[in-house]
Parts: structure tokens; sequence; C-alpha cells
């Protein structure tokens, strides 16, 4: 467990939104312990810790994640231990995590190879981003996965329930502001503190970029009940 200043990666308690996301990988995205994964956004390595007991020694690992502090935390304390760990510091500017990156979110290319994993994650990354950087990185995710290969991601998506239980006061949070036809966000000051798409307009994109859309499990975050989480999973698969 990293100490508490560097977990900068939201609340819970680490080990227990781990567990829970190895759970979800397991049984949404059927992750298996022989596949490679990618973890778009790894963080202070909240994903990977549990990771480590559940993949085959030999399966290849790769987090990338603009906090520098971060990585290098996850490569003193993981990689050491996990070899077929590794975490790679990407310098994409942004003004509160990394304000001297000198890369732009909607021009960076992932750190991998193509057709190079079996399973990629991006946890609560996409609902900190605005269209063109979101839609780069599912370009580039879809790069980086083998045919076949699957990806789950979470998001705040808009459709006609979500925006009723909005209206009905059910919701977390409201998303207000209109930055594009498909992008809404919580705060104008600080848009990307919380960044919601409509559900249409990400299944257009993912399909067109040939990601096939497997299953979409609806958060509790507007106030649904009975859901595996509180953010939106879409778990897709690359065919072409």
């Amino acid at each position: 467990v990293p100490p508490r200043s560097l977990n900068f990666a939201g609340g819970g308690d680490f080990k227990k939104v781990g567990k829970d996301f190895l759970g979800h990988f397991k049984a949404v995205g059927q992750l298996q312990p022989h596949e490679s994964v990618l973890d778009v956004g790894s963080g202070v390595g909240r994903m990977a810790v549990p990771l480590t007991g559940y993949l085959a020694a030999s399966t290849p690992y790769l987090g990338f994640d603009i906090n520098q502090r971060g990585v290098e935390w996850c490569a003193q304390e993981i990689t050491t231990r996990y070899p077929n760990f590794r975490f790679v510091h990407a310098n994409i500017h942004n003004r509160f995590y990394n304000s001297t990156g000198t890369v732009a979110a909607d021009q960076f290319v992932f750190p991998a190879a193509d057709k190079s994993f079996d399973f990629s994650f991006a946890t609560s990354v996409y609902t900190h981003m605005l269209t063109a950087e979101v839609l780069q990185y599912l370009k580039e995710t879809t790069r980086c996965l083998k045919i076949g290969g699957r990806s789950l991601a979470t998001f705040f998506l808009l459709d006609d329930e979500a925006e009723g239980l909005m209206a009905a006061g059910k919701s977390t949070l409201k998303f207000d502001h209109s930055m594009s036809p498909e992008c809404r966000v919580s705060e104008l000051r600080n848009p990307e503190l919380a960044v919601a798409f409509d559900k249409c307009f990400i299944c257009q994109a993912m399909e067109e970029m040939g990601l096939e859309i497997t299953r979409i499990c609806p958060g509790s975050w507007c106030g649904r009940r009975e859901t595996v989480s509180y953010q939106d999973f879409v778990l897709v698969t690359r065919v072409r």
C-alpha cells in the first residue's frame, strides 16, 4: 500500500478497490492469468497490486501514468518483486497532475507495440478527459490490442435513463455544462474534474475504430440500483 501522500488516484480503500476491480476484470472482462495486460493510467498501482497475485509470473503487464512519483513508487515496490510488471512515465501535460508535461494528451502515443496486448483497462481515465483526448486514447487502445483482445473502460455515459435520474435529483453528479454536442462537464472552471459523454457517441466511435461492444454495465453514479460499480463499464473486443 502506498503512503497516503501518494494515493492520488481517488477515494476509497486502496486494497478493497483494487480487489473489487480484479473481480470485474475476471467476471466482466474474462481476464485469464496468461493474458498480457495494458493498464492505461496505472496511477500508484491500485489495480496492479492485486494483479500481481493473479497473473502468471511470465505474463507481461505494462502500466503508464502521467504522475512520475506514482510510476517511481510502482517501479520500486512492484517491479522489484514482480519483474513481469513494468511501469512507464508518460510526460503528458495536465494542470493538476503534471503541469510541466510536454505532450498533449490528444497527441500521445501509448508506449506499446501494435497488437501486443490481450487485455487493457482504463479506470477513471475517460471521466477526466475531453473529446479529442478520449478519441486519441481509444485509437491507441485499439492499436495496442491484439485481434480478439478486449478492453474494459469506465465512463459517465449519458442516455435517457441517466438524464431522467439526474432531472429527478437522484444523481450524485450533475453535468449541466456543455463542452460540445457529445460532452458535458460538472464544472466549467475545472472541466476535467468530471466529464460525461453521450452514450451513442462513445459507442459509435468505438465501432468505427474496429472495437465491437461486448457488454455495457450501467453504473450507480446517476442513482441506479443493483449495479456492478459506481461508473459505467464498457467492454469491447478488437475485431479488425
